[in-house]
């Protein structure tokens, strides 16, 4: 964002053309005595002359109301401004997912994001966000627009749930187009943190390596926050070879004490 110029060839002129008017200026010095008579007499002339002088100062007023409306002007975009920043984090809603070169959707398009690609940016205006972006190793700054982006929530909170699917996976951005980090079975228990209204954020290991992912909420279920003591029966009868040798002996003692 920041452009140099190369001054140097417009300084080397300045200075050639002050060599070549030398000549002229030693003129403008010299003064005949008749010019200098006249001079004299029109400063003594009648309030004619003064009225001119008024006239001749107007315009530099003007220019200088000029000035003052600009900044007028200018005053109000400063004004829009956020007081203090707050960096943010979020996900990109658009596909793609542009930051540009000013606070206008028509400016130029300095870098772009993938659907689900995980950003961070500050505030800036109601309706856009600061951000910096690099460009063959230089950093510039640009803006999104406040729609293109999700924010993610600003306390996160820990949660454990199970996996619903038969490979529950754990992406690298938040969508399910973008690389799977790890998967794992229907019914496995996870952990993960809140983040945005249809993703959590989770910590993976792989190649002994921590990453960071992302999970679905249709993915996972989420288990109580508080959990109670509970007392129940089973339903379901699991008939096997030990369960029925225990039911015949049963039986059989069951028919002695009868007979008896």
């Amino acid at each position: 964002m920041v452009s140099s110029e190369d001054t140097n060839g417009t300084l080397d002129d300045k200075e050639e053309s002050t060599e070549e008017t030398d000549g002229t200026l030693e003129n403008d010095n010299v003064v005949d005595e008749e010019d200098a008579d006249a001079e004299i007499e029109s400063e003594d002339t009648d309030n004619s002359s003064t009225d001119l002088d008024e006239v001749t100062d107007e315009p530099e007023e003007e220019s200088t109301s000029e000035q003052v409306e600009q900044e007028s002007e200018v005053q109000p975009t400063i004004a829009t401004f956020s007081a203090a920043q707050k960096s943010l984090k979020g996900i990109a809603l658009k596909s793609p997912t542009n930051v540009y070169q000013k606070q206008d959707k028509n400016s130029k398009v300095l870098k772009s994001y993938a659907l689900g690609s995980v950003l961070q940016y500050k505030t800036f205006t109601t309706e856009w966000y600061e951000a910096t972006v690099y460009l063959n190793g230089k950093a510039h700054t640009g803006y999104i627009h406040k729609n293109d982006v999700e924010n993610s929530t600003s306390q996160q909170r820990d949660l454990i749930g199970i996996g619903l699917n038969n490979s529950t996976h754990v992406y690298k951005s938040t969508s399910t187009s973008s690389g799977i980090l790890k998967s794992y079975a229907m019914g496995s228990i996870l952990r993960y943190k809140t983040f945005t209204n249809n993703w959590y954020e989770a910590t993976v290991i792989v190649n002994g390596k921590k990453h960071t992912g992302y999970i679905h909420k249709s993915h996972v279920e989420n288990a109580v926050e508080k959990q109670k003591d509970l007392r129940g029966i089973g339903l379901k009868v699991q008939l096997t070879f030990i369960n029925l040798l225990l039911l015949v002996q049963g039986h059989i003692s069951h028919m002695q004490k009868v007979r008896f």
